[in-house]
C-alpha cells in the first residue's frame, strides 16, 4: 500500500490519518512519501494500528523536504499495539532535507499493554481479550471517527469485534 503527495504550491497541505489492525499471518507493508516543494508547506502524518497473533507490519514514512521548499514543517508519528510476542514490526521514518529553514519531525511509540494496565483490567471483571479489544478500539476510533458513512463505521466496528472473538 502506498502513497504519495507532491506539495506544490505555497502553503500546501496534506494531513493523513490512517489506522491499521492486522490478525493471523497478515503481512500489511505501507509506503508513505510526502514531498515538500512549495514555501510553507505542511504535512501531518498519523498512524496507529494493532497487531496479533504472527503478523508482520512494514511502515515506511518520508518526509522529504525538498530544495525551495523554505519555511516547510512536516510531521509523522506512528503508534503501535502489539498484542503477541510473535508480531513482527518494522517502523522506519525518514526524513530528507535539501533546504534550510524547514522542520521535520518523526516519532514512534510501539509496545505491549503493560502488565499494570492488564492486571487493573483484569480487577474490573475483563479478561485479557476484552482488555486488548478495548485498547486496540481507543487506538483506531480516534482513525474511525474521522470516517463520516455509517456503513464504513460499521463494517470496522464488526471486523474488530470479530478478531476478538
Amino acid at each position: 500500500m502506498g502513497v504519495g503527495a507532491d506539495l506544490m504550491g505555497y502553503r500546501a497541505g496534506f494531513n493523513g490519518d490512517m489506522g491499521y489492525l492486522c490478525l493471523g499471518d497478515q503481512d500489511l507493508d505501507m509506503n508513505y512519501h510526502i514531498a515538500h516543494h512549495g514555501r510553507r508547506s505542511t504535512s501531518e502524518l498519523q498512524v496507529k494500528g494493532a497487531l496479533r497473533d504472527s503478523a508482520k507490519k512494514n511502515f515506511r514514512g518520508t518526509i522529504d523536504l525538498i530544495h525551495g521548499a523554505k519555511g516547510a514543517h512536516g510531521n509523522e508519528l506512528e503508534d503501535v499495539l502489539l498484542l503477541s510476542e510473535d508480531v513482527t514490526n518494522k517502523t522506519l521514518p525518514i526524513i530528507l532535507c535539501d533546504e534550510e529553514d524547514v522542520e521535520g519531525t518523526h516519532g514512534a511509540s510501539i509496545g505491549r499493554l503493560s502488565s499494570e494496565v492488564l492486571f487493573y483490567m483484569q480487577t474490573r471483571g475483563m479478561s485479557k481479550q476484552e482488555a486488548e479489544l478495548l485498547m486496540t478500539r481507543a487506538k483506531l476510533n480516534s482513525v474511525r471517527n474521522l470516517i463520516h458513512d455509517e456503513h464504513t463505521h460499521g463494517r470496522i466496528q464488526y471486523y474488530m469485534e470479530e478478531a476478538f472473538r
